[in-house]
């Protein structure tokens, strides 16, 4: 400030003026209705962030649209509020950053609307050290307590009408220029939320629902996912809490947007570790006995859907019992491990679903696979586990089953019932052997020319392996 001896009696008016635009550093012409500005003064470092003239819709990106804590812009699905951000009703401040290359200037901006024109002054004061400091200060108490909500708003349903928008990534002050109805607002905001999403948004923002389900002091919410400033969908909970009033006929509510993406993900992840543990066989880490029961009850509803064949193999060690006699129950653990290991690798490139059906047996499922393909991945499954070296115990055998699902009326229970006397038989013929069974196809609904088919792959089967029935 100048530095001027004189009583404060003897200043006038415009020489006060005077001395306050030495002291602006940035001073701006705003015409609303032609979106122009134009810069009657900038500081040098002011020159790199903003042009002599350009449009006001490029003023308010730099100014207000974007994110607080650096130059970049939003995303671009909300630059679609531009248009309710720009126009000023009254006198408005804000604390505003701007970056250029390695410099960063601390700015308050105001802005004030010429009286009855749609034309505004715009002026930007630097903050020295010291403000700026404060500034920051009160700035991170209020983050501290807003710092995950993202968004909220007055609404007033009855008058259809927003008010108080606070965008915390935006300002840390409420955003009194926009100037949108609720409905309006709900039917863009809706693009923003996550598509599957968008149903139960649109349901629960819906006016009459919100004017019914509301009372007094009370608060509804559901989570979501929406698209933050950045572009990327995140976890929120949105929140509506109804303002109190005396006035029965009154619909006001406080809309906010909490960030809940951390704890959403962090729960999501346990689900999922949850999920993984009641499904999966704790000692091989391949599906368990219950989730293989249901993978099959799933497969039988698909297959009559689709018409595709199905076929179970089961397998187990032979003499697992002596494995464990002669090294311990941990090389016997080891050893299911292992040949799970071989026996999933192997089984995956058909596609096939494997799992730990008790103690040293298992099973594996084999959609769109007929009980030809099942016999032939089995023997390829016993030769490979057969020559396979395993540590301390050297080499060791298998023994499996293996049937077709032929008919839509059989249960599940029946085709475990089957495959497991197919196994049973495989080791009643010497162990380390192959052994398929079909059921007898008993059902009136199936037609003569089926049967002949089925039976004509068993004289196939039959021609390839001795250890087929």
């Amino acid at each position: 400030m100048e530095q001027i001896k004189k009583e404060i009696s003897e200043y006038s008016e415009r020489e006060v003026l005077r001395i306050l635009s030495k002291n602006v550093d940035g001073l701006f012409i705003i015409d609303y209705t032609n979106n122009a500005y134009q810069a009657l003064r900038r500081n040098d470092f002011l020159k790199n962030i903003f042009n002599e003239t350009g449009t006001y819709d490029e003023l308010i990106r730099k100014l207000i649209l974007r994110f607080s804590d650096s130059q970049n812009d939003i995303a671009d699905d909300y630059h679609v509020f531009i248009p309710m951000l720009n126009k000023f009703k009254g006198n408005y401040s804000k604390h505003v950053d701007f970056f250029y290359k390695d410099q960063t200037g601390h700015y308050m901006m105001l802005i004030n609307p010429m009286e009855n024109t749609d034309k505004y002054i715009l002026v930007l004061y630097e903050l020295d050290n010291s403000e700026y400091a404060q500034k920051m200060y009160t700035s991170e108490k209020e983050k501290t307590i807003q710092s995950t909500y993202l968004f909220s708003m007055c609404v007033d349903l009855i008058k259809d009408t927003t008010s108080s928008i606070s965008i915390t990534e935006i300002s840390d002050k409420p955003v009194s220029s926009m100037d949108i109805s609720y409905s309006q607002w709900r039917m863009m905001i809706v693009n923003m939320i996550y598509p599957d999403d968008r149903p139960i948004f649109l349901a629960y923002t819906e006016p009459e629902f919100l004017k019914t389900s509301l009372t007094t002091k009370r608060s509804i919410s559901f989570d979501c996912q929406m698209q933050n400033l950045n572009g990327n969908y995140i976890w929120v909970k949105i929140i509506f809490s109804k303002i109190h009033s005396y006035n029965e006929e009154d619909c006001k509510f406080v809309y906010t947007v909490q960030d809940i993406h951390e704890s959403s993900m962090k729960l999501i992840e346990d689900l999922k570790k949850y999920e993984a543990l009641s499904i999966t066989d704790s000692l091989t880490g391949i599906f368990n006995h219950g989730k293989i029961e249901d993978e099959l009850h799933s497969m039988m509803k698909l297959q009559n859907t689709e018409k595709k064949p199905l076929s179970l193999i089961m397998f187990d060690i032979d003499y697992f019992k002596k494995i464990n006699d002669r090294f311990g129950h941990a090389i016997g653990d080891a050893v299911l491990r292992t040949l799970s290991e071989i026996a999933n690798k192997l089984l995956s490139e058909y596609n096939i679903t494997l799992g730990r059906w008790g103690g040293e047996e298992f099973m594996g499922l084999c959609y769109d696979t007929d009980l030809e393909s099942a016999v032939k991945i089995a023997e390829n499954l016993k030769d490979t586990i057969a020559s396979y070296e395993f540590d301390t115990v050297g080499n060791i055998t298998c023994s499996i089953g293996v049937t077709e699902v032929v008919s839509k009326k059989e249960t599940p229970r029946e085709a475990f019932d089957r495959v497991d006397s197919a196994l049973y038989k495989a080791k009643a013929n010497g162990r380390n052997c192959v052994y398929g069974l079909i059921k007898i196809l008993k059902d009136c609904d199936f037609k003569v020319a089926v049967l002949f088919g089925y039976l004509l792959n068993i004289l196939k089967l039959y021609t390839q392996t001795n250890h087929f029935l």
